[in-house]
């Protein structure tokens, strides 16, 4: 039994920390901590952030600007290295912009800075973060520009929230590269364009919110190739016209389906209503054809 549990913990490692981290536990040391430069980098980009989102006057902002480790700073956790690898922000009274040292912080796997008042544009140095696993910018004020293409970059990336902000343009095709990302909240923008057909490639998507926008065109048929879609809300859009495309009838493990506030309708057929009667529906149905002459 503890030789079985022993392996657990070391394949947990693995997970956690990769082949260096594995070596330490194998060996009963802590792993070796990383390059000063690295950590003196993490620290530099901290500062910064604190400086150009008004750090001083933050709800919660003990520890930051000390000498002392960053894991002792207030919503920074460090990896064993001493990297910081998440940044917990959230409620916190941020104003200001991101800075472009943000993407310095490149053993970042977690961001969130949702609910405060950051304002101005998504730092493009973001496509830095190659590990980035959850980036949560929703419930900000980001006014200036829109979706950075180098998000796509950002391939390990199972959770992005942008939701409730004012992002204008189109929603960025790279998109469709996100192969790992899971949630996919644009909600509550200013986004304009159509929905782009690459988003169809996201094959271990779970939830796709993009209502209350200002989209335009009909539902790509792509969208019925996101086998694992349980949840898909574009209620709000009423620039989106036209009936679902039979595609979607195949999305078997949706759960809810919101299109309310769209010209977006659901054909009437025997394949649709047998689909619809396991989907949480929150729309209109198409009307009913005319007669024939």
């Amino acid at each position: 039994m503890l030789r079985g549990i022993s392996r657990f913990l070391v394949a947990a490692q693995v997970l956690l920390y990769g082949a260096a981290g594995t070596s330490a536990v194998l060996s009963g040391q802590p792993p070796p901590p990383a390059p000063p430069a690295e950590i003196e980098a993490d620290r530099h980009a901290l500062v910064a952030l604190y400086i150009a989102t008004d750090g001083a006057n933050w709800v919660r902002n003990e520890g930051w600007l000390t000498d002392q480790p960053l894991s002792t700073w207030r919503g920074v956790f460090t990896n064993p290295e001493g990297r910081v690898w998440r940044l917990e922000l959230q409620v916190n009274q941020l104003t200001g912009t991101l800075p472009p040292e943000i993407g310095d912080l490149t053993g970042l796997v977690e961001l969130d800075v949702i609910h405060n008042q950051l304002t101005g544009p998504i730092p493009p140095g973001l496509r830095r973060l190659a590990s980035l696993k959850a980036l949560r910018l929703a419930s900000n004020q980001l006014v200036t520009g829109s979706i950075p293409i180098e998000l796509g970059k950002l391939t390990r990336l199972d959770r992005l929230s942008l939701a409730g902000n004012q992002l204008t343009g189109p929603i960025p095709p790279s998109l469709g590269n996100l192969a790992n990302v899971r949630l996919l909240w644009l909600s509550g923008n200013q986004l304009t364009g159509t929905i782009p057909p690459e988003l169809g490639g996201l094959t271990s998507l779970e939830s796709l919110s993009l209502g209350a926008n200002r989209l335009t065109g009909s539902i790509p048929p792509s969208i019925g190739d996101l086998e694992t879609l349980q949840i898909l809300e574009i209620s709000r859009n009423p620039g989106l016209s036209g009936p679902l495309p039979a595609s979607l009838a195949g999305l078997h493990a949706l759960d809810f389906l919101g299109i309310t506030g769209t010209d977006l309708c659901v054909p009437r057929d025997a394949h649709f209503e047998t689909w619809l009667a396991n989907v949480n529906f929150d729309g209109e149905r198409c009307p009913p054809p005319g007669p024939r002459q």
